[in-house]
């Protein structure tokens, strides 16, 4: 993200210099939001977003001086005039004092977060979607009052100091430490503020962008090396900072100029007596927050700390720790619960078909609204079921859509087409009933009956993990196991295979012999990926390593990798799966694997490979199936 910060510089014949932390957030936060203004609904000029001052600015949802919450989900990019507008009010309070209460417009900001907010939770990240879920609630919610979030702030406060007064009660009296100081100086709680304090001078709020798995650990580096005074002086700061707050920003009580926060926190946050050897802590945190996993990975780190203590003048005191030194590793639990839906929503009439190799196969179809239709690559509509049935109705339907076609979106704008009604056209020119949905199809690959129809079967708990030693078919294989799954009485047997075309009966039979494990979400496998596999991830970035611990998180069954539009592409058999720190995700496919094990890890980090061969075990106890 700083290359991209200082590629827009280079464009816009600016001095070359490092990109600053508020500049790589202004980045992230356009790309959140698709770059747009969300008060607006403009367009954002990415430019001028870097390198223009007084275009676009940082706003808190719900102002500071009310909330104290400095986190990135109560920020978004506005342009500068509709920050100051906005003033000290909420944004659904702005929104409605702007447009004087109209719905319309209200409805209009309602849509735009809730379709920003949506396209960025796919990540499929548990933590990013309970993020921007709280963003979007402090931007609509409808009812919000500013007494309602300061009894939540009092609550929520409350809780948290109790939590942590009993925790650091428990650690005093049940933890041991070696030395002579009295145990009570071990134990320090300190207030939030006093981390993100020294966490920006440092210079490394980056890790607490989104909600980094990090954060933790590095609050916990910070606590370490903060004097018991510097708590004092941020305190009494914070106090006096919101004396000089109105509702256009931060006054200066030098000059009586207008700042904004992170302004007046540049001129006036108190330093920190660890100033002087700031530059230094700053590259020891990095080196501590690093991801690296491989030998020689790890190997370069201790050795860039021996020069760092070689310049502090302690070469040689902590030799030990350094040769002992190993990254650090964020703990996730599985999550082992049989929860979701059994089937999609939609039941749709099955159909048999006869595919492009003259095989028959099951097809599902299904009414779909005009505003759900899109172009194929050959310029049809994807999936319209028997377009010969009606031929001036289809054409009239692909004709709107390849008018809409644009660079950026060449199967069509169907929001865009479909925006006047559609009347069925007749043979005589006339027109017939207004048409809002067509019948489309989609190859079904598993399916339950429902309601006399079929529908999609729904989420996965689970996969199946086998192995065959030897011979063309030598490799690895899953076997997905859905909700609808749980209640049979036996598992599935049937793994998923590369370029699935027709129906099921295609997927590769597994013998239980064969099986090695099973993988819920969370579970920690070791990838070891085949000389030959591909160079870039399912995101076409360079591939982060090709010998990985990685967090397993769902399958992806189609060559189009994360893609969320599920009619197109082919199955391919691949897993989804995430670094533990959440710096990098990956696709991959289940044949560029050539070593995969399953392993546990503790609280701390720590883990281990599990025992194999683990056993088969079916949901209804009573049919368990043994290891042959």
């Amino acid at each position: 993200m700083i290359n991209e910060v200082e590629n827009i510089k280079k464009q816009k014949h600016c001095e070359k210099v490092n990109a600053t932390e508020q500049e790589i957030l202004k980045l992230q936060l356009y790309k959140d939001q698709h770059g747009k203004c969300l008060y607006s609904g403009k367009e954002l000029d990415k430019d001028k977003v870097i390198s223009e001052s007084g275009y676009a600015e940082i706003d808190h949802i719900i102002p500071y001086s009310q909330s104290f919450d400095n986190s990135e989900a109560n920020k978004v990019l506005t342009l500068s005039e509709e920050n100051r507008n906005k003033g000290n009010d909420v944004p659904v309070a702005y929104i409605l004092r702007k447009h004087k209460n109209s719905e319309k417009e209200y409805d209009a900001f309602v849509k735009r977060v809730k379709s920003v907010t949506k396209e960025v939770s796919n990540t499929n990240k548990d933590r990013q979607k309970i993020l921007e879920k709280r963003k979007q609630n402090l931007l609509i919610s409808p009812n919000f009052k500013v007494d309602e979030l300061e009894g939540l702030l009092v609550r929520e406060t409350v809780g948290v100091q109790n939590i942590q007064k009993r925790i650091a009660d428990i650690l005093r009296n049940y933890l041991r430490f070696y030395g002579e100081m009295p145990m009570e100086q071990h134990i320090v709680v300190t207030k939030n503020s006093i981390t993100e304090a020294i966490c920006e001078q440092l210079g490394l709020q980056r890790y607490y962008t989104k909600v980094s798995a990090l954060s933790s650990a590095l609050n916990a580096i910070l606590i370490a090396v903060t004097p018991a005074n510097y708590e004092a002086k941020v305190t009494q700061y914070v106090q006096s900072r919101e004396e000089h707050y109105t509702d256009d920003g931060y006054i200066d009580p030098e000059n009586g100029k207008k700042l904004t926060i992170e302004e007046f926190d540049a001129k006036y946050m108190p330093e920190s007596d660890l100033k002087c050897i700031y530059s230094y802590l700053k590259e020891e945190i990095e080196i501590w927050m690093s991801s690296a996993s491989d030998k020689k990975s790890i190997n370069a780190k201790r050795g860039k700390l021996e020069k760092l203590h070689k310049k502090l003048g302690l070469k040689g005191k902590y030799e030990n720790e350094i040769n002992n030194w190993k990254p650090i590793f964020v703990s996730q639990m599985p999550d082992r619960k049989i929860s979701g839906q059994a089937h999609a929503e939609t039941i749709r009439s099955a159909r048999i078909d006869i595919d492009e190799n003259g095989k028959e196969r099951i097809i599902a179809v299904a009414k779909t609204p005009l505003t759900s239709l899109k172009l194929d690559k050959n310029g049809e509509i994807d999936g319209y079921y028997m377009p010969s049935s009606d031929r001036l109705l289809y054409e009239e339907l692909k004709n709107r859509l390849i008018k809409t076609k644009t660079s950026g979106k060449t199967y069509g704008n169907a929001e865009q087409a479909f925006k006047e009604p559609v009347y069925k056209p007749k043979k005589d020119g006339s027109q017939g009933p207004r048409v809002y949905k067509v019948k489309t199809w989609k190859p079904t690959t598993s399916n339950v009956k429902v309601a006399g129809g079929i529908a999609k079967k729904g989420d996965i708990v689970r996969v199946d993990i086998f192995h065959i030693t030897g011979g063309k078919d030598q490799g690895y294989y899953f076997v997905p196991i859905y909700v609808a799954d749980t209640i049979k009485n036996t598992l599935p047997k049937h793994a998923v295979v590369t370029n699935f075309k027709s129906s099921k009966v295609e997927w590769k039979e597994m013998d239980d012999s064969n099986f090695i494990f099973s993988l819920y979400k969370g579970d920690l496998i070791h990838i070891e990926l085949c000389a030959d596999c591909r160079d870039k991830d399912s995101n076409n970035k360079i591939r982060k390593a090709k010998d990985m611990y990685v967090y397993y998180d769902g399958v992806d069954f189609y060559q189009s990798g994360k893609c969320t539009n599920q009619s197109i592409g082919e199955l391919n058999g691949a897993i989804n799966v995430s670094w533990h720190d959440g710096s990098c995700e990956d696709s991959i496919h289940i044949k560029e694997i050539n070593v995969l094990e399953k392993y546990e890890v503790d609280v701390l980090g720590n883990y281990h490979k599990v025992r194999l061969p683990e056993r088969r075990q079916a949901f209804n106890l009573k049919y368990s199936q043994k290891e042959q």
